[in-house]
């Protein structure tokens, strides 16, 4: 796949159904994910700034976002009325390094006399002390200055009163930076640490939430679905690490556009990471593979000489092997406003359609429709519906019958309730031989974005929803939130259905279900 540019990329995107790129390579405070890990971490170095303990640190590898958790770190701290200073260019040094700090802080800059910047930050920090604010300095890429900046930085934080410090100092760096505090030069910094946090690479299952949850915030809504095998593959590619991983989805989704699907697939991921993989390492890796492959065929062929000369017993028997079953998920997504209605949601007859019509004749199929659809008085898209059916494909046909009767049809891979008090109609669907249960619902709730601190009446519903079941115990605020989306990630490992860790029809549907049961 050829380089593209960013016509292209958003042109790709628009064909996935997103209204904005997931996974930039920039640091992105917009779309923030909080592991349990980075909210810690935020925790801990707030807290240590409010309670002014002086000297903090936060280390860690390259791509691990630490340049975008200082930047929630800056919000939080601005949304608490703590004044903050953000050095982001470490190449400055000493005197332009005390001059980039003042200037971050509004102060006016007359000259470049390293006293008169000392004495007119120490001004600046006593005036706000006196109105009782405090102020933080946070410097990004710390491992770059040099022991002579480090020193200056160490004499800034010896400006205080007689109780308390004047400002509070986070060095953002990378984990080099704490052998060089170790060095004799910098013992006196070194001793002055009192917070030292570390920023980890994500674990499989919080990459997998990391990866929907960038999705999901990008106009997702559950569409692109990705193999468990190819979370595997991509988190063995990328180590956990956030810059990695926003690499490989990206080239992901880029490939899945040129392969015509919405499935992320192991074989996409590979194509996706051999795009990203330099000439000289498929190079050599195709050596390594090359070798091992002969290394094989000469021990098979060895082992076989030599089975060869030993007497054997010769059987034969006849034996069918049935080729493996993919499970292929069908789901209806449109994007129509939330809908409400007066009509009962929840059938309580029950029509005992539940064994697969691989065998049936058309007559039967067609007679097991007519029964399903007469029961939601749709008996008009008998056809249609048969169709669909017979060829496994159901979008346009779910989006008529909702937009003209407010009908949503909902296709589970499996019965989504052991004692259903709801009509169901199930068959076996062509060409993977997949059987499924397909269902009409007449939604009062559907979401269509879904990401950390987005706010609205249809999430404060959701929340009542996940109470309801037991899921979510805290305010009915209407803001997404931690909680809220682990209380729908739990809902759908429970019920069996994918966990995309968005509130899809599906989901909605079910909770809807037990609520109300």
């Amino acid at each position: 796949m050829e380089l593209y540019n960013k016509t292209e990329q958003m042109e790709y995107l628009s064909v996935l159904g997103l209204h904005r790129h997931p996974f930039p390579v920039a640091p992105d405070d917009e779309d923030f994910y909080i592991s349990p890990r980075i909210d810690e971490i935020i925790s801990d170095i707030v807290h240590g700034i409010e309670a002014r303990k002086g000297f903090m640190i936060l280390t860690g590898d390259v791509g691990l976002g630490k340049t975008t958790i200082s930047r929630r770190i800056i919000q939080i701290l601005e949304e608490k009325q703590i004044e903050t200073s953000l050095v982001l260019h470490t190449s400055l040094q000493d005197t332009e390094l005390l001059k980039e700090i003042n200037r971050d802080f509004g102060l006016e800059i007359h000259s470049n006399n390293r006293g008169e910047f000392l004495n007119q930050l120490n001004e600046f920090l006593l005036a706000k002390n006196a109105l009782g604010q405090n102020c933080a300095i946070i410097i990004d890429d710390a491992q770059n200055l040099t022991v002579r900046s480090l020193e200056l930085i160490r004499m800034i934080s010896n400006i205080e009163t007689n109780r308390e410090k004047l400002v509070q100092i986070l060095l953002i760096a990378q984990p080099e930076f704490i052998d060089r505090l170790h060095s004799k030069e910098l013992r006196q910094l070194n001793s002055r640490i009192v917070i030292h946090k570390k920023v980890l690479s994500l674990s499989k299952d919080h990459m997998k939430d990391y990866i929907y949850f960038k999705l999901n915030a990008a106009g997702n809504q559950g569409r692109i679905s990705i193999k468990n095998r190819a979370f595997s593959i991509i988190y063995r590619y990328s180590k956990g690490n956030f810059r990695h991983i926003n690499k490989i989805m990206d080239r992901c989704l880029y490939a899945a556009v040129v392969h015509n699907t919405i499935m992320i697939t192991p074989i996409i991921v590979k194509s996706a990471y051999s795009d990203l993989t330099p000439i000289s390492f498929k190079f050599w890796n195709k050596i390594a593979y090359t070798i091992a492959f002969i290394l094989i065929l000469f021990g098979i062929s060895t082992g076989a000489y030599m089975l060869s000369q030993q007497p054997r017993l010769i059987e034969s028997k006849d034996h069918l092997d049935s080729p493996p079953k993919s499970v292929n998920q069908f789901s209806s997504q449109n994007d129509h406003p939330i809908q409400d209605s007066t009509h009962d949601r929840f059938p309580q007859s029950q029509i005992q359609n539940d064994k697969p019509l691989q065998n049936s004749t058309q007559d039967k199929l067609s007679q097991s429709i007519h029964e399903f659809l007469s029961i939601y008085q749709l008996s008009q898209y008998h056809e249609l519906f048969k169709d669909a059916v017979i060829k496994g494909r159901f979008k346009d046909l779910s989006d008529d019958i909702f937009t003209q009767t407010g009908w949503l049809l909902l296709i589970f891979d499996r019965l989504p309730t052991t004692n259903p008090n709801f009509r169901f109609f199930s068959y076996t669907i062509k060409p993977n031989n997949n059987l499924s249960w397909f269902l009409f619902w007449k939604p009062n709730l559907r979401i269509h974005s879904f990401y950390y601190y987005y706010q609205g009446d249809e999430i404060k519903i959701l929340q009542r929803l996940c109470a309801k079941v037991g899921l979510y115990a805290y305010p009915f605020d209407g803001i997404v939130g931690k909680q809220l989306m682990q209380a729908v990630i739990q809902f759908q490992k429970k019920n069996h259905l994918p966990v995309s860790g968005f509130p899809d029809d599906k989901t909605l549907f079910l909770l809807s279900y037990y609520a109300k049961s």
